[in-house]
């Protein structure tokens, strides 16, 4: 309640991915939640999604959360009377571009910046930008292709896909 976020266990501190996760949850259920719910998802909107700081939401995850969530809200934004377009839409473009400037010589995402790539995080990277971009630039669509490519790559023999190469 202090700190308007959610954790993976309620002894686990709260986390940009689980408090994303519950966000994009309650905001797919709207429709059941009490007036005194709102108002707390409200309140996890502006402190966890707009006003976060960037040192405690760099890893891969925590932005690809942060990134479906803001799209699910842009898309419901009517239902958000005290949360404003140009700060989701700024939160939005950071997010963007942390995900352009940590994608690997590879084409795929680690966990951070020069982690080794994850068919996983690559897969969930492409799926926030999907959800984002509808009309990329050519940098946005060689920095997909070139993922896509990675991802192709990673193909196990039997078909299926691994997390990451070993």
């Amino acid at each position: 309640d202090i700190n308007k976020g959610w954790g993976y266990l309620p002894e686990i501190p709260i986390s940009t991915q689980n408090t994303s996760e519950v966000i994009d949850t309650l905001i797919n259920c709207y429709e059941n939640l009490r007036d005194d719910d709102i108002d707390i998802l409200k309140e996890a909107i502006d402190a966890w999604l707009i006003d976060i700081t960037s040192e405690s939401n760099t890893k891969c995850i925590d932005q690809i959360w942060t990134m479906i969530t803001l799209s699910n809200i842009r898309n419901h934004i009517q239902l958000f009377d005290s949360v404003v377009i140009k700060d989701i839409d700024n939160k939005i473009v950071d997010c963007l571009g942390n995900f352009f400037m940590t994608q690997n010589e590879d084409g795929g995402w680690g966990d951070a910046k020069g982690d080794v790539s994850s068919v996983t995080r690559t897969s969930l990277v492409l799926i926030a930008m999907n959800k984002i971009i509808f009309e990329p630039t050519d940098y946005q669509r060689n920095a997909i292709e070139k993922a896509i490519n990675w991802l192709l790559k990673m193909q196990n023999q039997d078909g299926g896909w691994g997390n990451i190469n070993k």
